[in-house]
């Protein structure tokens, strides 16, 4: 499977027709760009942080005992991201925000996504609220 596609399965739904990876390798719906690599969402499946944002980290921190903020900066996007637990007892999740310009700066864009390794991968966007789906995780 190569890098710059996605595999679909599951209830057929025409929403899934609107979904794919254009020549970037950036996920796109109804031909909007979508913050997020189908490279990345892979790792993030995984419950791992892609490589590339791992080189550019600028900000990161703990904010309470069991929170930890990175800051992800590359040339067209910032990824805000939490990792946290609930309690000791709990396992981790991942809340994010994706955010990129269009139009040289006029407009901007996000993509929200929450992580939990049983539940998979759920996605959200003010910009487009009719964007809203869950990706988990395929067993071969």
């Amino acid at each position: 499977q190569s890098p710059h596609s996605i595999q679909v399965s599951g209830r057929q739904n025409p929403w899934f027709e609107s979904i794919g990876v254009g020549d970037d390798g950036f996920l796109r719906w109804k031909g909007h760009r979508l913050g997020l690599k189908a490279v990345e969402i892979a790792c993030l499946l995984e419950m791992k942080m892609p490589r590339a944002w791992l080189k550019q980290v600028f900000q990161q921190g703990p904010t309470k005992q069991h929170d930890m903020r990175i800051a992800v900066a590359d040339k067209t996007r910032r990824i805000d991201i939490l990792i946290a637990r609930y309690s000791d007892s709990q396992d981790w999740f991942w809340k994010a925000t994706v955010n990129w310009d269009l139009y040289w700066g006029l407009r901007q864009e996000s993509l929200n996504f929450r992580l939990m390794k049983e539940a998979g991968l759920e996605f959200s966007s003010e910009n487009y609220p009719e964007l809203s789906w869950r990706m988990l995780k395929r067993e071969e």
